[in-house]
């Protein structure tokens, strides 16, 4: 019975060790996250100068009178965008909100070079057709990045 209280105090001894043991393992095991460096956003390539809307547009294509204001009977709003030395094939889009809810979108290939202007038409196509009131805001794109925004109202 003298051998009794030396055997629990090397059994205590070796159990911390073992789990102390394990315990190391564990947290060598244990891969410490690395974080993933910042994905740096898109650089607009300034191929889209200005953004207007008009109801007109002259003979070079340049907006006519710009304004954000149009009724509801207005025949055509043009979307006038003014570019700055845009390379051959570059795409020009937009995506049109009506109410901050998805309306529309479309997109042009550039096929002049050098082209200081392209534009993008919303016609009324019948004689009686008025359009739908309300705040409207455009994106516009370069090559898919976005470049610019505007906005207009119908009333």
């Amino acid at each position: 019975m003298a051998n009794t209280p030396k055997n629990v105090w090397y059994i205590g001894i070796i159990a911390v060790l073992l789990i102390g043991g394990v315990y190391f393992l564990l947290q060598k095991q244990t891969p410490t996250p690395n974080p993933k460096p910042a994905i740096s956003r898109s650089k607009a390539p300034n191929v889209i100068t200005n953004v207007v809307t008009s109801s007109s547009i002259d003979s070079k294509g340049n907006a006519v009178a710009p304004t954000t204001n149009f009724s509801k009977t207005e025949k055509t709003i043009y979307l006038v965008l003014t570019l700055n030395k845009p390379k051959v094939g570059t795409k020009v889009e937009y995506i049109r909100y009506l109410n901050n809810k998805l309306l529309d979108n479309n997109s042009l290939k550039l096929t002049k070079p050098d082209m200081t202007n392209a534009s993008f038409a919303w016609s009324l196509k019948k004689p009686n057709a008025i359009r739908l009131v309300g705040n409207y805001k455009v994106k516009v794109y370069a090559n898919g990045i976005f470049e610019k925004e505007t906005g207009y109202t119908v009333k």
